[in-house]
Protein backbone atom coordinates (compact mmCIF):
# COMPACT_ATOMS: atom_id res chain seq x y z
CA UNK A 1 0.00 0.00 0.00
CA UNK A 2 1.35 3.40 -0.98
CA UNK A 3 1.32 6.32 1.45
CA UNK A 4 2.49 9.90 1.33
CA UNK A 5 5.42 10.60 3.63
CA UNK A 6 4.46 13.04 6.37
CA UNK A 7 6.15 13.97 9.65
CA UNK A 8 8.97 11.53 10.57
CA UNK A 9 9.81 10.71 14.14
CA UNK A 10 11.73 7.96 15.91
CA UNK A 11 11.43 7.24 19.60
CA UNK A 12 14.33 5.28 21.15
CA UNK A 13 13.93 2.83 24.02
CA UNK A 14 16.81 1.48 26.08
CA UNK A 15 17.33 -2.24 25.50
CA UNK A 16 16.34 -4.30 28.50
CA UNK A 17 19.00 -6.06 30.54
CA UNK A 18 19.85 -9.75 30.19
CA UNK A 19 18.06 -10.43 33.45
CA UNK A 20 14.74 -10.32 31.56
CA UNK A 21 15.89 -13.21 29.38
CA UNK A 22 14.22 -13.74 26.01
CA UNK A 23 11.29 -11.35 25.43
CA UNK A 24 10.05 -8.77 22.96
CA UNK A 25 11.87 -6.14 24.95
CA UNK A 26 15.15 -8.14 25.06
CA UNK A 27 15.50 -10.01 21.78
CA UNK A 28 19.31 -10.20 22.05
CA UNK A 29 18.86 -12.86 24.69
CA UNK A 30 16.74 -14.93 22.32
CA UNK A 31 18.66 -17.59 20.38
CA UNK A 32 18.19 -18.03 16.67
CA UNK A 33 15.22 -20.26 15.88
CA UNK A 34 13.55 -19.19 19.12
CA UNK A 35 9.77 -19.25 19.20
CA UNK A 36 8.01 -16.14 17.94
CA UNK A 37 6.37 -14.06 20.64
CA UNK A 38 2.66 -13.74 19.98
CA UNK A 39 2.85 -13.94 16.16
CA UNK A 40 -0.06 -13.81 13.77
CA UNK A 41 2.14 -15.81 11.40
CA UNK A 42 5.37 -17.73 11.71
CA UNK A 43 8.69 -15.87 11.58
CA UNK A 44 8.95 -13.95 8.34
CA UNK A 45 11.54 -15.60 6.10
CA UNK A 46 13.07 -13.03 3.80
CA UNK A 47 14.41 -13.50 0.28
CA UNK A 48 18.10 -13.36 -0.56
CA UNK A 49 19.58 -10.03 -1.56
CA UNK A 50 22.39 -9.04 -3.86
CA UNK A 51 24.24 -6.88 -1.34
CA UNK A 52 25.21 -7.05 2.32
CA UNK A 53 25.80 -10.13 4.44
CA UNK A 54 23.00 -12.67 4.35
CA UNK A 55 24.11 -15.78 6.25
CA UNK A 56 23.03 -19.21 5.19
CA UNK A 57 21.09 -20.44 6.97
CA UNK A 58 19.32 -17.16 7.65
CA UNK A 59 19.42 -15.61 11.09
CA UNK A 60 16.88 -13.70 13.15
CA UNK A 61 17.61 -9.99 12.69
CA UNK A 62 14.70 -8.15 14.33
CA UNK A 63 11.27 -8.36 15.88
CA UNK A 64 8.27 -6.33 14.65
CA UNK A 65 5.08 -5.70 16.62
CA UNK A 66 1.65 -4.29 15.76
CA UNK A 67 1.46 -2.04 18.82
CA UNK A 68 3.87 0.54 20.17
CA UNK A 69 6.43 -0.46 22.81
CA UNK A 70 6.82 -3.94 21.28
CA UNK A 71 3.34 -4.86 22.44
CA UNK A 72 0.51 -6.71 20.79
CA UNK A 73 1.11 -9.38 18.17
CA UNK A 74 4.81 -9.71 17.28
CA UNK A 75 6.93 -11.90 15.03
CA UNK A 76 10.60 -12.46 14.24
CA UNK A 77 12.12 -11.23 10.99
CA UNK A 78 15.03 -13.02 9.30
CA UNK A 79 17.96 -11.70 7.30
CA UNK A 80 17.33 -11.03 3.63
CA UNK A 81 14.93 -8.94 1.50
CA UNK A 82 11.18 -8.99 2.12
CA UNK A 83 9.67 -7.40 -0.98
CA UNK A 84 6.09 -7.67 0.26
CA UNK A 85 5.33 -8.40 3.90
CA UNK A 86 2.91 -11.34 4.41
CA UNK A 87 -0.79 -10.94 4.83
CA UNK A 88 -1.64 -9.68 8.24
CA UNK A 89 1.52 -7.60 8.53
CA UNK A 90 1.25 -5.02 5.73
CA UNK A 91 0.68 -1.47 7.02
CA UNK A 92 0.24 -2.63 10.65
CA UNK A 93 3.78 -2.39 12.17
CA UNK A 94 4.01 0.19 14.95
CA UNK A 95 7.31 -0.82 16.68
CA UNK A 96 10.42 -2.88 16.08
CA UNK A 97 13.62 -4.03 17.75
CA UNK A 98 16.78 -4.55 15.64
CA UNK A 99 19.19 -7.02 17.25
CA UNK A 100 22.80 -6.20 18.04
CA UNK A 101 25.17 -6.51 15.06
CA UNK A 102 22.27 -6.47 12.57
CA UNK A 103 21.01 -3.69 10.30
CA UNK A 104 17.52 -3.27 8.78
CA UNK A 105 16.17 -0.88 6.12
CA UNK A 106 12.45 -0.04 6.04
CA UNK A 107 10.15 0.96 3.14
CA UNK A 108 6.55 2.24 3.00
CA UNK A 109 5.90 0.52 -0.33
CA UNK A 110 6.58 -2.98 -1.53
CA UNK A 111 9.79 -3.96 -3.34
CA UNK A 112 11.80 -1.31 -1.53
CA UNK A 113 9.68 1.63 -2.60
CA UNK A 114 9.51 4.85 -0.59
CA UNK A 115 12.63 4.29 1.55
CA UNK A 116 12.08 5.27 5.17
CA UNK A 117 15.35 4.73 7.12
CA UNK A 118 18.04 2.18 8.04
CA UNK A 119 18.63 1.32 11.69
CA UNK A 120 21.60 -0.51 13.26
CA UNK A 121 21.02 -2.71 16.28
CA UNK A 122 20.70 -2.87 19.10
CA UNK A 123 17.79 -0.46 18.57
CA UNK A 124 14.21 -0.07 19.79
CA UNK A 125 11.94 2.08 17.61
CA UNK A 126 8.30 3.22 17.73
CA UNK A 127 6.92 4.31 14.35
CA UNK A 128 4.84 7.43 14.83
CA UNK A 129 2.81 9.83 12.76
CA UNK A 130 2.78 8.95 9.05
CA UNK A 131 5.27 6.09 9.50
CA UNK A 132 3.00 4.26 11.91
CA UNK A 133 1.22 1.41 10.14
CA UNK A 134 3.14 2.31 6.95
CA UNK A 135 5.76 -0.43 6.43
CA UNK A 136 5.22 -2.69 3.41
CA UNK A 137 8.78 -4.09 2.82
CA UNK A 138 12.17 -4.31 4.58
CA UNK A 139 15.68 -5.63 4.20
CA UNK A 140 17.88 -6.95 7.04
CA UNK A 141 21.50 -8.03 7.02
CA UNK A 142 24.19 -9.12 9.45
CA UNK A 143 26.96 -6.55 9.77
CA UNK A 144 29.77 -9.04 10.61
CA UNK A 145 31.18 -11.45 8.05
CA UNK A 146 34.81 -12.10 9.00
CA UNK A 147 35.84 -15.23 10.88
CA UNK A 148 37.82 -14.21 13.93
CA UNK A 149 41.45 -15.16 14.44
CA UNK A 150 42.06 -18.51 16.12
CA UNK A 151 38.58 -19.73 15.11
CA UNK A 152 38.35 -23.14 13.49
CA UNK A 153 34.60 -23.23 12.75
CA UNK A 154 32.32 -20.16 12.80
CA UNK A 155 28.68 -20.09 13.82
CA UNK A 156 25.71 -17.72 13.53
CA UNK A 157 25.98 -14.40 15.28
CA UNK A 158 28.62 -11.72 15.80
CA UNK A 159 31.03 -10.76 18.53
CA UNK A 160 31.40 -7.27 17.02
CA UNK A 161 30.50 -5.45 13.82
CA UNK A 162 33.26 -7.30 11.94
CA UNK A 163 33.75 -10.81 13.32
CA UNK A 164 31.38 -13.75 13.57
CA UNK A 165 30.95 -15.95 16.60
CA UNK A 166 33.03 -19.13 16.76
CA UNK A 167 31.80 -22.62 17.43
CA UNK A 168 35.20 -24.35 17.81
CA UNK A 169 38.55 -22.62 18.36
CA UNK A 170 42.08 -23.54 17.42
CA UNK A 171 44.20 -25.51 19.86
CA UNK A 172 45.42 -23.21 22.60
CA UNK A 173 42.21 -21.16 22.60
CA UNK A 174 38.78 -21.62 24.14
CA UNK A 175 35.35 -20.18 23.32
CA UNK A 176 33.99 -17.79 25.91
CA UNK A 177 30.30 -17.14 26.61
CA UNK A 178 30.03 -14.53 23.83
CA UNK A 179 31.47 -16.86 21.19
CA UNK A 180 34.91 -15.26 21.11
CA UNK A 181 38.09 -17.33 20.97
CA UNK A 182 40.36 -16.34 23.83
CA UNK A 183 43.71 -17.71 24.90
CA UNK A 184 43.50 -20.89 26.97
CA UNK A 185 45.37 -20.13 30.19
CA UNK A 186 45.00 -23.65 31.56
CA UNK A 187 48.35 -25.20 32.41
CA UNK A 188 48.99 -28.51 30.71
CA UNK A 189 52.75 -28.56 31.28
CA UNK A 190 54.85 -27.35 34.18
CA UNK A 191 58.60 -26.73 34.22
CA UNK A 192 60.51 -26.67 37.50
CA UNK A 193 63.96 -25.07 37.29
CA UNK A 194 66.11 -25.66 40.38
CA UNK A 195 68.38 -22.67 41.15
CA UNK A 196 69.72 -23.00 44.69
CA UNK A 197 70.03 -25.83 47.23
CA UNK A 198 70.85 -25.97 50.91
CA UNK A 199 71.55 -29.13 52.97
CA UNK A 200 69.10 -30.00 55.69
CA UNK A 201 69.70 -31.99 58.87
CA UNK A 202 66.39 -33.74 58.36
CA UNK A 203 66.60 -37.35 57.20
CA UNK A 204 64.06 -39.12 55.05
CA UNK A 205 64.65 -42.70 56.13
CA UNK A 206 66.82 -45.21 57.96
CA UNK A 207 70.47 -45.83 56.97
CA UNK A 208 71.00 -48.42 54.29
CA UNK A 209 74.21 -50.46 54.69
CA UNK A 210 75.97 -51.93 51.65
CA UNK A 211 79.20 -53.84 51.05
CA UNK A 212 81.39 -51.76 48.77
CA UNK A 213 84.32 -54.14 48.42
CA UNK A 214 85.85 -57.29 49.99
CA UNK A 215 89.36 -58.82 49.95
CA UNK A 216 90.44 -62.23 51.33
CA UNK A 217 94.07 -63.03 52.32
CA UNK A 218 95.24 -66.61 53.12
CA UNK A 219 98.43 -66.74 55.24
CA UNK A 220 97.91 -70.21 56.66
CA UNK A 221 101.19 -71.70 55.37
CA UNK A 222 103.50 -68.87 56.47
CA UNK A 223 105.23 -68.23 59.77
CA UNK A 224 105.65 -64.54 58.96
CA UNK A 225 103.09 -61.76 58.61
CA UNK A 226 101.76 -61.08 55.10
CA UNK A 227 101.02 -57.60 53.78
CA UNK A 228 98.58 -56.81 50.99
CA UNK A 229 98.10 -53.37 49.45
CA UNK A 230 94.53 -52.69 48.35
CA UNK A 231 94.27 -50.06 45.59
CA UNK A 232 90.96 -51.07 44.05
CA UNK A 233 88.38 -48.47 43.03
CA UNK A 234 84.95 -49.90 43.60
CA UNK A 235 81.93 -48.63 41.65
CA UNK A 236 78.51 -49.13 43.17
CA UNK A 237 75.13 -48.61 41.55
CA UNK A 238 72.09 -48.05 43.74
CA UNK A 239 68.49 -46.98 43.26
CA UNK A 240 67.55 -43.56 44.57
CA UNK A 241 64.05 -42.06 44.75
CA UNK A 242 64.31 -38.39 43.79
CA UNK A 243 61.30 -36.52 45.18
CA UNK A 244 60.58 -32.80 44.76
CA UNK A 245 57.78 -31.70 47.07
CA UNK A 246 55.72 -28.58 47.85
CA UNK A 247 53.66 -27.61 50.86
CA UNK A 248 50.65 -27.19 48.53
CA UNK A 249 49.43 -28.86 45.35
CA UNK A 250 50.91 -27.84 42.00
CA UNK A 251 47.73 -25.95 41.10
CA UNK A 252 47.63 -24.07 44.41
CA UNK A 253 51.36 -23.40 44.32
CA UNK A 254 51.04 -21.73 40.92
CA UNK A 255 47.68 -20.09 41.68
CA UNK A 256 46.67 -21.04 38.15
CA UNK A 257 44.02 -23.31 36.63
CA UNK A 258 45.49 -26.61 35.51
CA UNK A 259 44.30 -29.62 33.60
CA UNK A 260 43.65 -32.75 35.65
CA UNK A 261 47.06 -34.15 34.73
CA UNK A 262 50.10 -32.12 33.75
CA UNK A 263 53.46 -33.00 32.30
CA UNK A 264 56.18 -31.90 34.74
CA UNK A 265 59.77 -31.32 33.62
CA UNK A 266 62.54 -30.85 36.18
CA UNK A 267 65.59 -28.91 34.98
CA UNK A 268 68.77 -28.23 36.89
CA UNK A 269 68.14 -31.42 38.81
CA UNK A 270 69.67 -32.09 42.21
CA UNK A 271 71.96 -35.07 41.67
CA UNK A 272 72.01 -37.58 44.54
CA UNK A 273 75.40 -39.00 45.49
CA UNK A 274 77.74 -39.83 48.36
CA UNK A 275 78.94 -37.04 50.59
CA UNK A 276 77.42 -33.66 51.33
CA UNK A 277 79.12 -31.94 48.41
CA UNK A 278 77.83 -34.42 45.86
CA UNK A 279 74.39 -34.45 47.41
CA UNK A 280 73.93 -30.71 47.04
CA UNK A 281 75.21 -30.32 43.50
CA UNK A 282 73.05 -29.22 40.58
CA UNK A 283 73.53 -30.49 37.06
CA UNK A 284 72.24 -27.73 34.80
CA UNK A 285 71.98 -30.02 31.79
CA UNK A 286 69.99 -32.67 33.59
CA UNK A 287 66.33 -32.89 32.60
CA UNK A 288 63.65 -35.46 33.27
CA UNK A 289 59.88 -35.50 32.87
CA UNK A 290 56.98 -37.11 34.62
CA UNK A 291 53.18 -36.97 34.51
CA UNK A 292 51.50 -35.87 37.73
CA UNK A 293 48.03 -34.82 38.83
CA UNK A 294 47.54 -31.10 39.39
CA UNK A 295 46.28 -31.89 42.91
CA UNK A 296 49.51 -33.69 43.91
CA UNK A 297 52.12 -32.06 46.12
CA UNK A 298 55.22 -33.87 44.84
CA UNK A 299 56.82 -35.66 41.92
CA UNK A 300 59.11 -38.67 42.19
CA UNK A 301 61.40 -40.57 39.87
CA UNK A 302 63.60 -43.58 40.58
CA UNK A 303 67.18 -43.29 39.39
CA UNK A 304 69.89 -45.93 39.15
CA UNK A 305 72.82 -43.84 40.35
CA UNK A 306 76.42 -44.99 39.78
CA UNK A 307 78.88 -43.52 42.26
CA UNK A 308 82.58 -44.20 42.85
CA UNK A 309 82.68 -44.74 46.60
CA UNK A 310 85.91 -46.67 47.36
CA UNK A 311 88.99 -45.22 45.77
CA UNK A 312 91.87 -45.40 48.21
CA UNK A 313 94.97 -47.45 49.06
CA UNK A 314 95.15 -49.50 52.24
CA UNK A 315 97.77 -51.92 53.55
CA UNK A 316 96.35 -55.09 55.08
CA UNK A 317 98.56 -57.11 57.43
CA UNK A 318 97.66 -60.77 58.01
CA UNK A 319 99.25 -62.60 60.97
CA UNK A 320 101.11 -65.92 60.48
CA UNK A 321 98.86 -68.94 60.16
CA UNK A 322 95.80 -66.73 59.82
CA UNK A 323 93.13 -65.76 57.29
CA UNK A 324 92.15 -62.11 56.82
CA UNK A 325 88.88 -60.78 55.44
CA UNK A 326 88.91 -57.04 54.67
CA UNK A 327 85.53 -55.45 53.99
CA UNK A 328 84.65 -51.86 53.09
CA UNK A 329 81.15 -51.04 54.31
CA UNK A 330 79.15 -47.99 53.16
CA UNK A 331 76.21 -46.51 55.01
CA UNK A 332 73.91 -44.29 52.99
CA UNK A 333 71.17 -42.27 54.61
CA UNK A 334 68.34 -40.79 52.52
CA UNK A 335 68.40 -37.08 53.28
CA UNK A 336 66.48 -33.91 52.51
CA UNK A 337 67.58 -30.68 50.86
CA UNK A 338 65.86 -27.30 50.79
CA UNK A 339 65.70 -25.89 47.28
CA UNK A 340 64.50 -22.75 45.53
CA UNK A 341 63.68 -22.28 41.91
CA UNK A 342 61.23 -21.08 39.29
CA UNK A 343 58.10 -22.85 38.15
CA UNK A 344 56.82 -22.06 34.66
CA UNK A 345 53.32 -22.90 33.46
CA UNK A 346 52.65 -23.61 29.75
CA UNK A 347 49.37 -24.11 27.91
CA UNK A 348 48.73 -26.80 25.33
CA UNK A 349 50.50 -24.84 22.56
CA UNK A 350 53.58 -24.56 24.77
CA UNK A 351 53.09 -20.87 25.43
CA UNK A 352 54.34 -19.55 28.74
CA UNK A 353 51.30 -18.53 30.78
CA UNK A 354 52.81 -17.78 34.17
CA UNK A 355 56.11 -17.90 36.08
CA UNK A 356 56.50 -18.00 39.82
CA UNK A 357 59.36 -18.28 42.32
CA UNK A 358 58.88 -21.44 44.36
CA UNK A 359 60.64 -23.44 47.05
CA UNK A 360 60.34 -26.88 48.51
CA UNK A 361 62.12 -29.98 49.77
CA UNK A 362 64.09 -32.61 47.92
CA UNK A 363 64.20 -36.13 49.34
CA UNK A 364 66.64 -38.62 47.87
CA UNK A 365 70.04 -37.08 48.50
CA UNK A 366 72.41 -39.69 49.91
CA UNK A 367 74.66 -38.63 52.77
CA UNK A 368 77.12 -41.52 53.22
CA UNK A 369 80.05 -42.75 55.35
CA UNK A 370 82.18 -45.85 54.97
CA UNK A 371 84.04 -48.06 57.45
CA UNK A 372 86.72 -50.76 57.28
CA UNK A 373 85.96 -54.10 58.86
CA UNK A 374 88.94 -56.45 59.33
CA UNK A 375 88.27 -60.00 60.53
CA UNK A 376 91.33 -62.21 61.17
CA UNK A 377 90.91 -65.89 62.02
CA UNK A 378 93.52 -68.59 62.79
CA UNK A 379 93.96 -71.28 60.19
CA UNK A 380 93.17 -74.94 60.76
CA UNK A 381 90.84 -77.68 59.75
CA UNK A 382 87.50 -76.22 60.81
CA UNK A 383 85.65 -79.50 60.37
CA UNK A 384 85.27 -81.28 63.70
CA UNK A 385 86.14 -78.30 65.92
CA UNK A 386 84.41 -75.27 67.39
CA UNK A 387 86.16 -72.15 68.71
CA UNK A 388 85.85 -71.12 72.37
CA UNK A 389 87.38 -67.69 73.04
CA UNK A 390 89.02 -66.23 76.18
CA UNK A 391 89.68 -69.62 77.84
CA UNK A 392 92.76 -71.84 78.48
CA UNK A 393 93.80 -75.27 79.80
CA UNK A 394 97.32 -74.45 81.06
CA UNK A 395 96.97 -76.80 84.07
CA UNK A 396 95.26 -79.57 82.14
CA UNK A 397 97.45 -80.23 79.07
CA UNK A 398 98.27 -83.60 77.45
CA UNK A 399 102.02 -84.21 77.36
CA UNK A 400 102.75 -86.19 74.19
CA UNK A 401 106.40 -85.22 74.10
CA UNK A 402 105.80 -83.45 70.79
CA UNK A 403 105.41 -79.83 69.74
CA UNK A 404 102.82 -78.61 67.29
CA UNK A 405 103.92 -75.52 65.33
CA UNK A 406 100.67 -75.31 63.33
CA UNK A 407 97.04 -75.55 64.27
CA UNK A 408 96.57 -78.16 61.55
CA UNK A 409 99.17 -80.49 63.17
CA UNK A 410 97.70 -80.02 66.64
CA UNK A 411 94.16 -80.76 65.46
CA UNK A 412 95.28 -83.96 63.74
CA UNK A 413 97.03 -85.10 66.94
CA UNK A 414 93.93 -84.31 69.00
CA UNK A 415 91.69 -86.32 66.70
CA UNK A 416 94.04 -89.33 66.94
CA UNK A 417 93.63 -89.26 70.72
CA UNK A 418 89.86 -89.29 70.17
CA UNK A 419 87.85 -88.86 73.39
CA UNK A 420 91.02 -88.34 75.50
CA UNK A 421 91.55 -84.94 73.85
CA UNK A 422 89.21 -82.07 74.64
CA UNK A 423 90.70 -79.70 72.08
CA UNK A 424 93.61 -77.54 70.98
CA UNK A 425 94.76 -74.43 72.89
CA UNK A 426 96.27 -71.37 71.12
CA UNK A 427 97.86 -69.03 73.65
CA UNK A 428 96.86 -65.42 72.92
CA UNK A 429 94.85 -66.89 70.01
CA UNK A 430 97.22 -65.23 67.52
CA UNK A 431 98.68 -68.26 65.70
CA UNK A 432 102.25 -67.16 66.37
CA UNK A 433 103.31 -69.72 69.08
CA UNK A 434 103.05 -73.46 69.48
CA UNK A 435 99.69 -75.16 70.00
CA UNK A 436 98.85 -77.42 72.97
CA UNK A 437 96.44 -80.31 73.54
CA UNK A 438 93.84 -80.07 76.30
CA UNK A 439 92.88 -83.22 78.23
CA UNK A 440 89.26 -84.37 78.27
CA UNK A 441 89.06 -85.49 81.91
CA UNK A 442 86.19 -83.42 83.24
CA UNK A 443 88.34 -80.45 84.31
CA UNK A 444 86.69 -77.24 83.08
CA UNK A 445 88.47 -74.63 81.01
CA UNK A 446 89.53 -71.50 82.86
CA UNK A 447 89.09 -67.84 81.86
CA UNK A 448 92.07 -66.36 80.03
CA UNK A 449 93.56 -62.95 80.76
CA UNK A 450 95.65 -62.93 77.57
CA UNK A 451 92.81 -63.74 75.12
CA UNK A 452 93.76 -67.37 74.64
CA UNK A 453 91.35 -69.66 72.87
CA UNK A 454 90.58 -73.38 72.58
CA UNK A 455 89.41 -75.23 69.49
CA UNK A 456 87.06 -77.77 71.06
CA UNK A 457 86.92 -81.16 69.36
CA UNK A 458 83.46 -82.40 68.35
CA UNK A 459 83.72 -86.02 69.40
CA UNK A 460 81.36 -87.49 66.81
CA UNK A 461 83.21 -85.73 63.99
CA UNK A 462 86.55 -86.74 65.51
CA UNK A 463 85.68 -90.42 65.57
CA UNK A 464 84.40 -90.25 62.01
CA UNK A 465 87.49 -88.39 60.77
CA UNK A 466 89.83 -90.76 62.61
CA UNK A 467 88.06 -93.79 61.17
CA UNK A 468 88.39 -92.31 57.71
CA UNK A 469 92.13 -91.78 58.17
CA UNK A 470 92.64 -95.33 59.49
CA UNK A 471 90.70 -96.77 56.57
CA UNK A 472 92.81 -94.75 54.14
CA UNK A 473 96.04 -95.92 55.84
CA UNK A 474 94.90 -99.57 55.80
CA UNK A 475 94.02 -99.35 52.12
CA UNK A 476 97.46 -97.90 51.39
CA UNK A 477 99.23 -100.76 53.27
CA UNK A 478 97.18 -103.30 51.32
CA UNK A 479 98.68 -101.94 48.11
CA UNK A 480 102.15 -103.03 49.26
CA UNK A 481 101.14 -106.38 50.82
Amino acid sequence: MLKQLSIFGVLLFTAASGEDNCSNQNRDDCPNNSADVGPDTAGIQALESTSGVYPSPKEQAMTVCKDAGLQGSCTNVWTGMTNVVPNGWNDVVSSAYIKEFYSCAFYCDGYGGRYMTTLNGPYNVNWINSWNDCISSWKCLRRCNTKQDHCDKAQSGCIDNTHTKCKTCHIGYVRNSSGKCVEDVTCTAVELIIKTVEPSSETAGLPDEMTLGEVHEDNCQSSTPAQTVVTTTKTVSHMVDSTYSFSKSFANTMGQSMSTTVGLTVKGEIIPGFGVDASTSITSGSTWSNTVTSASTSTTKQTNTTTEVWSHAATITTSPYHNMTYTSVGRQTPGTIQWTGTMNCYNNVNKLIKSKDVSGKYAGATISTWDEVRVETPCGAPSGFTLEKDVHCNDNEIDTGLTYPTLYDAQNACQELAEKCYGVMDKACDGTLDYYLCANNGVALKPSKIDSCVYKQIQEDSIRDLAARLSAAEAKLMQYA
